[in-house]
């Protein structure tokens, strides 16, 4: 088991990304994060996606 890592994916899609993660490879949405805009940077959202309530990666939304 791998402790303390934080995996972050990036998308322009991160809807299209969080779909493929639950739907094709089973995980669960742990909690979606609406982020705010802070110090001239947009707000922001993602999902932490996961198995039985744990966080495994979070899939955010960045563009490019």
């Amino acid at each position: 088991m791998i402790y303390g890592t934080h995996i972050l994916i990036w998308s322009e899609d991160p809807e299209r990304m969080m779909h493929f993660f639950r739907d094709i490879l089973g995980f669960e949405i742990v909690e979606k994060v609406d982020l705010p805009a802070i110090n001239e940077v947009g707000s922001d959202y993602g999902y932490q996606l996961g198995f039985n309530n744990t966080k495994f990666f979070w899939v955010g939304k960045h563009s490019m």
